[in-house]
């Protein structure tokens, strides 16, 4: 993995630690121990190299064997003399850069802020299933059904009364329908309720297998009759299938009640 970290993606990850102070490459920095090289006198320091590894969990310095080691080396050397050519050039000096940086700073302290948070109050075995049992405990309803979507209100009326006559709606649709599945009949296919709009969904939750809507449904798309086909009852997914994004939801979450409790706690003026 090491061998094919590129310098433009050290770079890109050291460009703050090499170029947050304003007036020099080091300050800031604690630099007593073992100094990878010096620049005029001016040491790199080591703990530079940790930190590029934290980037990567469970990897450390340890696990490289020597030559991997002298390419980060010498990537934060090439890096730390281009922090030095942009600070004598009074780029650090730009309000661009120091916005850039400033925003930089702001996110890494958040992010440590959040880590320290979740350290404290860690999500556990216990949190993961009791979110699966909510979202995925139960089965969920699936539905088989076909439209037709028209323009106008007088349009969908004038298809239910041909149904109402003994029209066959995979006809109708293909006859009367605007949406993109008119030319098979209207065939929506297998499908969960909150996958479609408000109105649409709530008139399909309503209907009897082998039934249609008496009245035009009215959504953002036009006018509706709809079909029902089918429904069915599937199964959720294995609690392991879901558990990196249960785990994600919950960090989600975790992070937006952490934020709306700092908003109660600082006074936010906008």
């Amino acid at each position: 993995m090491y061998r094919h970290l590129t310098f433009v993606t050290i770079l890109g990850l050291f460009l703050l630690a090499g170029c947050q102070d304003q007036d020099s490459s080091n300050q800031g920095y604690e630099v007593d121990g073992e100094a990878i090289a010096t620049i005029d006198g001016e040491p790199i320091p080591h703990g530079l190299l940790e930190a590029f590894i934290r980037q990567y969990p469970g990897a450390s310095l340890e696990e490289m064997d020597d030559q991997q080691r002298e390419e980060l080396k010498n990537h934060l050397i090439n890096l730390s003399l281009l922090a030095l050519k942009a600070e004598q050039e009074g780029l650090h000096h730009d309000p661009d850069i120091q916005a850039t940086m400033e925003l930089d700073r702001r996110q890494t302290l958040a992010d440590q802020m959040v880590q320290r948070f979740e350290q404290d109050e860690p999500i556990t075995d216990e949190d993961l299933r009791q979110a699966y049992e909510e979202r995925h405990g139960e089965a969920a309803r699936e539905y088989h059904a076909r439209h037709i979507l028209v323009e106008s209100e007088d349009e969908a009326r004038e298809v239910i009364s041909r149904l109402d006559e003994g029209g066959d709606f995979a006809e109708l649709a293909e006859e009367y329908s605007t949406g993109p599945t008119g030319p098979d009949g209207g065939d929506l296919g297998w499908f969960q309720a909150e996958q479609m709009v408000e109105p649409f969904s709530n008139a399909v939750r309503e209907l009897e297998a082998g039934s249609y809507t008496e009245a035009p449904v009215q959504t953002e798309f036009g006018w509706h009759v709809i079909l029902l086909e089918d429904t069915r009852e599937t199964e959720g997914p294995e609690f392991e299938e879901v558990r990196q994004d249960l785990e994600r939801q919950l960090r989600e979450e975790f992070v937006q009640k952490l934020v709306e409790d700092l908003r109660q706690e600082f006074n936010v003026e906008r």
